[in-house]
């Protein structure tokens, strides 16, 4: 009996589609985190003739396939431009070096990826076409490296075949939690004891229509950025902000070694959902506190903006 494959050595390749759903060559290769896959479903119908001597209906047809998927990555300052500008939808790129690459939110339907899953030991990989970001967390608590989670949908996928050869790009320098700065919020500031970043961008997705058994290219709702976050409670002003629905710019930084830089602002951003709660115990109380990002008119960088500050002229370099 032979031995499965395993997961070591699992890996995604990734590259800007110029026509959604036409695949292109793979040129950033990031590593996988376990529970990581993609996988196209087909959806199979029996046929409802009354025409058959059976009890169980004969034939089937295709009514139509889907493409879903979730890939685990540990969040890197040099290399996930790419995944960011798919993830918000919008780049910008200034500086002569080191460079900023402003992510915001943007036309995040018009984009799509080409994706090239190899599953560890598999000899086999699979390539998937019209690859969109449905949603996405950046998330850690305190001593944890940044951890970000990409769930995406597409358009199909083609019949496995030998795999390709993985190029890694330069940096992949972690970032770390004990990397962070302060929140800085209505001119208050705090340290989170952990936090989740998410970006749902509310893909309408499977888009059916007549003539192909594949969705078309997903369309997009608003999107909707809310930053959970908890602290110690050792302070009302917090409590105070939510009671009075204040409306501020969040800002958060994390700052590597050299010129590796990240930065989150929440434009607009209130607090939102329960009140933040005590959590009874006979040690620290602690509070859990979730933010929601506005449209407050700033124009190209309402509602969220992530600030890459690092060496690459790129801001989809890997």
């Amino acid at each position: 009996m032979s031995l499965p494959y395993v997961g070591r050595g699992g890996i995604i390749g990734l590259a800007a589609e110029s026509t959604y759903g036409t695949a292109v060559s793979r040129t950033n290769w990031l590593p996988l985190l376990p529970g990581s896959f993609i996988s196209k479903t087909m959806n199979r119908q029996p046929r409802q003739s009354l025409y058959t001597g059976a009890r169980a209906p004969q034939g089937f047809f295709l009514e139509g396939s889907t493409v879903r998927g979730t890939l685990n990555f540990e969040a890197t300052y040099e290399n996930f431009g790419l995944v960011l500008k798919h993830v918000l939808g919008a780049l910008n790129t200034s500086g002569t070096g080191p460079y900023d690459h402003d992510y915001s939110l943007g036309a995040v339907a018009a984009l799509s990826l080409t994706g090239e899953l190899i599953r560890g030991s598999a000899p086999n990989s699979e390539i998937y076409e019209g690859l969109q970001v449905s949603r996405a967390t950046l998330s850690a608590s305190a001593g944890q490296l940044l951890q970000l989670r990409v769930d995406v949908v597409g358009e199909t996928s083609q019949t496995p075949a030998s795999a390709g050869t993985p190029s890694l790009g330069s940096g992949h320098s972690p970032i770390h939690g004990t990397q962070a700065g302060t929140i800085s919020y209505n001119s208050n500031t705090f340290e989170p004891i952990d936090f989740e970043l998410t970006i749902s961008n509310n893909l309408v997705y499977p888009r059916r229509v007549m003539g192909s058994d594949v969705s078309k290219q997903a369309a997009a709702r608003f999107s909707n950025v809310t930053l959970k976050v908890t602290r110690e409670y050792d302070s009302e002003t917090q409590y105070s902000e939510f009671v009075t629905g204040a409306t501020s710019q969040l800002l958060w930084s994390f700052t590597g070694s050299g010129n590796n830089v990240m930065r989150l602002t929440l434009h607009g951003a209130y607090a939102t959902a329960e009140s933040p709660r005590r959590l009874a115990n006979d040690g620290p109380l602690t509070q859990e506190i979730t933010y929601v990002s506005d449209n407050d008119g700033s124009g190209t960088y309402n509602g969220c903006t992530i600030r890459l500050t690092n060496d690459n002229a790129s801001g989809v370099a890997n």
